[in-house]
């Protein structure tokens, strides 16, 4: 299974991560998790008010929703196990994912930049520096721009894009 992931932080440089999503390249099957973040973190990462400012979440968030660090590698091993992973930006995905698994993730994560992410996420209204939204665009481009037989063209894509979105709670 091909996924895309993505990951926000609580800084650009030396923070942690606060939320991960990923969205499979069919775009029938996400994941989405916030992080409540782990005691230890506040003292030894950043958290700056620009990354804040581009995500939009706070620590209230964090701390009332976020799920435990170490549930939400429970859930990452579950479902990204024997997975391809892609990401636009690995290193930083990478890093993150490291602070959250305590060592670099178990799966690769591969670099992918699928042409028009950008165009589909405006036209739809997506939140662009949530997790959820990110990976949702990287899939949703793989499937209207992606060379593979089952591509479907942009609208397609976008509707499906848009009804998996409707499944979590947003649009």
């Amino acid at each position: 299974m091909l996924v895309f992931i993505d990951v926000e932080a609580s800084s650009l440089k030396n923070g942690f991560p606060i939320e991960v999503a990923w969205c499979a390249a069919d775009l029938k099957s996400a994941a989405s998790y916030l992080i409540r973040p782990e005691p230890a973190w506040w003292d030894r990462f950043a958290w700056t008010a620009e990354a804040e400012g581009l995500h939009g979440l706070d620590r209230a968030i964090l701390q009332d929703r976020g799920v435990p660090a170490a549930q939400v590698v429970e859930h990452l091993l579950a479902d990204l196990t024997g997975a391809d992973v892609q990401s636009d930006n690995p290193a930083f995905d990478r890093g993150w994912l490291s602070v959250l698994f305590g060592q670099d993730p178990p799966f690769p994560i591969g670099q992918t930049q699928p042409a028009g992410a950008a165009m589909l996420s405006s036209d739809i209204g997506l939140r662009k520096h949530r997790a959820l939204d990110d990976a949702v665009a990287l899939a949703m481009a793989f499937k209207a721009f992606g060379t593979d037989h089952q591509h479907l063209g942009p609208d397609s894509a976008e509707a499906m894009g848009r009804a998996l979105l409707k499944r979590y709670g947003r649009g």
